[in-house]
């Protein structure tokens, strides 16, 4: 017993220790939070008007200044259990796909930026590990080895690409993430720059694509666990990664470097962004129909206002005429009104004076696409509520149900979460009749079904539709059916089991 105990007492002893050196990822999520207590401070040395190959510069004099600690590259993984803690205790998140698991077999250590492409001097390859940042926490990550294989050393690009997309795992938000990590290693080295490419030579120790890390670092915004992680590595290392805490500097960096790029970061000026809002607009596009006319805003994100220009342009901002739409405008506020089937560009542009005395002008797009106009006829509910019998006292329960629009194009779409549901107040036995309507613009259509209500204690019943009426309400009744057939399969059950107690 005294050895059991002694053996007890080690093992305990072995994961306190674990505990005082690693953390927890809990204790990193709650307090690795700007450990030097520089919040306000830690970028006070970079000019809130620097840009171009200045600001790199500058963050990179700043990395270095602040960065305390190397980790030698056969060390960093005992550290991912707290940069990249897992669900469970134990476990890490592997980059990419965002699966849980130990840092067991299945993994490996992903170079963000691949280490075919460190060459140094023209060589090759480098020794894994000799380079500065191949020990930085900020770059290299856990991931799955076959994600790590598939990967390989490929640029970053959209699946039409020649190169490799993170987002084709299922989660997309890991584009921002690979961005914002490339964008770090170009600050971190000097030696290390992006091509606008799909692929390089690996001597070049470039990397890509730059046009579209820029758009993933705008359309993928900076979530949670890269925060958590930002202050859990300046924990480990002292410094950060400033494009984490300021993704803006990506676009004042390369935002000028050529028409793609410009296009992309045309709405980031030095004092804010220009937006253009609706509620319709979905990923940058809006689609009106002919005769339809939309109502559009200008923002401005920064403390200064702006004046405000509205026109038609093509995708890189460049103004054009246009006859598939009208305009009217006063400043910050547009309307719009569809005339004939087409894509054109609604572009807003920005003008202002900045702090530094320099004048800005941005501008931002959004796609306009133009359709012929379609009106809703009707709806039908294609499959019922998973609850039909109700008792006196229940609270009506849509779940299950289907509801499908049809429109005068000959078109139909799902439209189950836009319906709203009235008569349902099941406070009194009976059949109640539920109404179903959807409003598409200004058309109103409508259909119903009955559901049973019973007095409590009162018999059962199939959870299962009687006729309706309503908008093409043809809702055939099936409970009797149902009913009878519930019937005699409680009869053969109970003959069944009657047979089997003979035996």
């Amino acid at each position: 017993m005294n050895r059991l105990k002694l053996l007890a007492l080690s093992i305990l002893s072995s994961a306190s220790l674990s505990v005082v050196l690693f953390g927890s990822p809990k204790d990193v999520a709650a307090t690795f939070a700007y450990q030097n207590n520089d919040a306000s401070t830690y970028y006070s040395s970079i000019d809130k008007y620097d840009t171009g190959n200045s600001l790199t510069k500058n963050l990179n004099t700043l990395n270095n200044l602040k960065r305390q600690r190397l980790i030698p590259y056969d060390n960093l993984t005992q550290y991912f259990s707290q940069t990249d803690p897992g669900a469970k205790s134990g476990q890490v998140t592997a980059f990419y796909s965002g699966t849980s698991a130990r840092y067991s077999g299945n993994m490996s250590r992903e170079h963000i930026w691949p280490y075919s492409r460190l060459a140094l001097n023209g060589d090759d390859r480098v020794d894994e590990g000799k380079n500065l940042i191949e020990q930085d926490l900020h770059m290299v990550r856990p991931a799955l080895k076959d994600d790590n294989t598939g990967r390989g050393n490929k640029f970053f690009t959209m699946p039409d690409g020649q190169g490799w997309d993170p987002g084709a795992l299922g989660d997309e938000s890991y584009r921002g993430d690979s961005a914002r990590i490339v964008f770090y290693c170009t600050i971190a080295d000097l030696n290390l720059t992006l091509a606008d490419k799909d692929d390089d030579g690996k001597n070049n120790r470039t990397m890509g694509k730059m046009s579209t890390l820029l758009e993933w670092n705008l359309k993928y915004p900076v979530k949670d666990r890269e925060k958590t992680r930002n202050e859990a590595v300046e924990s480990l290392q002292g410094h950060r990664n400033p494009f984490i805490d300021h993704p803006e500097y990506a676009c004042r960096i390369w935002g000028n470097y050529n028409a793609n790029t410009r296009r992309i970061c045309g709405s980031y000026g030095l004092e804010g962004q220009v937006a253009i809002n609706n509620s319709g607009i979905s990923d940058d596009e809006y689609i009106l129909e002919i005769g339809d006319t939309a109502n559009f805003t200008a923002s401005f994100s920064g403390d200064i206002t702006p004046t405000y220009s509205w026109t038609f342009s093509d995708v890189n901002g460049l103004v054009q005429e246009t006859d598939i739409a009208s305009i009217n405008s006063s400043n910050s506020s547009s309307s719009v009104t569809g005339l004939k089937s087409g894509i054109t560009y609604l572009k807003v542009q920005a003008t202002y004076t900045a702090g530094n005395g320099s004048s800005e002008t941005i501008w931002k797009a959004i796609k306009l696409t133009v359709v012929p106009r379609v009106d809703v006829s009707s709806i039908q509910v294609t499959n019922f509520p998973n609850k039909i019998s109700y008792y006196v006292g229940d609270t009506f329960n849509s779940y299950g149900i289907k509801v499908m629009a049809s429109f005068s194009d000959g078109t139909s779409m799902d439209v189950t979460n836009k319906v709203t549901y009235e008569n349902t107040d099941l406070s009194s036995a009976g059949t109640k009749t539920i109404t179903v309507k959807y409003q598409y613009k200004q058309v109103t259509v409508q259909t119903a079904f009955n559901v049973f209500v019973r007095e409590q204690g009162g018999g059962g019943g199939g959870d299962t539709p009687a006729k309706s009426g309503g908008c093409g309400g043809n809702i055939m009744s099936t409970s009797i059916i149902l009913s009878s057939l519930s019937l005699i399969s409680a009869l053969l059950i109970t003959v069944s089991i009657k047979k089997r107690k003979k035996r």
